[in-house]
């Protein structure tokens, strides 16, 4: 009645981004935009993927496996468009790999090796982007790796999956890669950017 309003129990988080979620707030799943969705052609036109993403452990719920995103999906027999990046299993580096329109796939482990403990736990800023026939992964502002399409190729299709943010799916299978993800950003690039 007097006008006052008291606000009790007030938890602040810092984080690099803004946002409206607690960690651990969200119910575990799979963030999936579907090709239809997402707002350029994976294939022909130059577009850029970021989001920050909080690495809590790997598909086999340890430090020692795969945490990727994707687009598309992985079949043993390369018959369907796929691109992968993140960190790879059994080592702490970053890598990048695109199936072709021939059935072959071909990728780019980065140089670096990281330290586990600065990458699980913490926010990480990735961006993936496609100029022309390059696709570039990066971490942190730091380019990671690097694949460019040979000119006689192109990128495998039917993209039958759009965007996996926090897993892959491979032969059909989904395999979370335990990760909090937020902040996403996809488009189309305009030329000179």
């Amino acid at each position: 009645t007097d006008g006052l309003s008291w606000i009790s129990d007030i938890q602040v988080e810092e984080k690099p981004f803004a946002t409206s979620f607690v960690d651990g707030s969200r119910p575990k799943g799979r963030l999936v935009i579907p090709v239809e969705d997402l707002k350029f052609d994976i294939v022909n036109d130059d577009w850029v993927i970021s989001y920050w993403k909080y690495p809590v452990a790997t598909n086999v719920d340890t430090q020692n496996g795969y945490n990727i995103c994707s687009l598309g999906k992985y079949t043993s027999d390369k018959s369907k468009g796929n691109i992968q990046w993140g960190k790879v299993g059994s080592m702490n580096k970053y890598y990048l790999s695109v199936v072709l329109n021939d059935a072959t796939a071909i990728g780019n482990i980065s140089d670096n090796t990281f330290n586990p403990s600065d990458y699980f736990y913490h926010w990480h800023y990735e961006v993936l982007k496609k100029q022309g026939k390059v696709l570039s992964y990066y971490v942190d502002g730091v380019k990671q790796c690097e694949v460019t399409i040979p000119a006689d190729k192109e990128l495998q299709t039917p993209f039958d999956v759009g965007l996996s943010l926090g897993g892959h799916t491979w032969d059909n299978i989904f395999y979370p890669a335990n990760a909090l993800i937020a902040n996403v950003g996809n488009g189309k690039l305009k030329p000179g950017e």
